[in-house]
């Protein structure tokens, strides 16, 4: 769906897949970026290309595919390579390209005036529960805006605990998808007084 809507809105998306055929996983491609080159420049600075972004899928996708040591990216795959909900399910995220992802995500929530969204995701997954309150804790440039349809649910406890008794870099929202994305479109662009608006609504 990420890379469906970034093709509909022409964004750029850098993945982790090299751009020639076949497309194989390299961590390193997340190095890289997207500049202009012009001769006429006055300025020898770069000359960033705008709309674009990292994309880190923790659990595999639907398009991944191993091919003996490679990871190949493709239209049409046999066996998706992805992260099931089964008992070895943390053990898997210790493996190639898994870890290179939990590792790149984990280096984001330290960054100063990070955003952190996620919608319909319960943090049943301690690992990644784990890595995302660290970075709450430990990191006051990081805001997390948790939106889910039921905001009472197990996984929210610690979060919703930490809001409640002042800390203001999170906020929990009580909205389907649809709800979230009206609202905030409204916003146009996401400040920190989205957080002030919806702690006034929420009281």
């Amino acid at each position: 769906m990420f890379e469906q809507a970034a093709q509909e809105d022409g964004f750029l998306i850098i993945d982790g897949f090299t751009y020639e055929l076949p497309r194989k996983f390299n961590p390193f491609m997340y190095n890289y970026d997207f500049v202009r080159r012009e001769n006429n420049k006055i300025i020898d600075e770069p000359d960033y290309v705008e709309k674009v972004f990292h994309l880190y899928k923790l659990h595999g996708s639907v398009d991944w595919e191993r091919d003996n040591d490679e990871i190949i990216k493709k239209s049409s795959v046999d066996k998706p390579l992805m992260i099931y909900p089964r008992r070895n399910k943390f053990e898997q995220s210790y493996e190639p390209p898994y870890f290179e992802m939990f590792s790149r995500f984990q280096n984001e929530l330290r960054k100063k005036n990070t955003l952190l969204i996620t919608v319909g995701f319960s943090f049943a997954d301690k690992h990644i529960f784990t890595i995302v309150k660290n970075a709450v804790k430990n990191n006051p440039g990081l805001k997390i805006l948790i939106v889910d349809y039921n905001i009472d649910q197990e996984g929210f406890k610690d979060f919703k605990k930490d809001a409640e008794k002042g800390q203001n870099n999170i906020m929990l929202l009580e909205k389907d998808f649809q709800g979230f994305t009206e609202l905030y479109l409204k916003q146009k662009a996401y400040s920190d007084r989205f957080f002030e608006m919806q702690g006034d609504r929420n009281e």
